[in-house]
């Protein structure tokens, strides 16, 4: 078994990775709703 600061080491390594790319995907699926809501704006002053 891997000892406690190892153990701590990986969770903490998961989460920012996890969370790196979970806000990767966030913002990258936001971008085209992001113009759309632009080009809406852009179509009724």
């Amino acid at each position: 078994m891997l000892n406690w600061p190892a153990k701590l080491f990986c969770l903490v390594l998961a989460v920012i990775i996890w969370s790196f790319i979970n806000h990767w995907v966030t913002t990258n699926d936001a971008a085209p709703s992001r113009a759309q809501l632009e080009e809406i704006r852009r179509s009724h002053p």
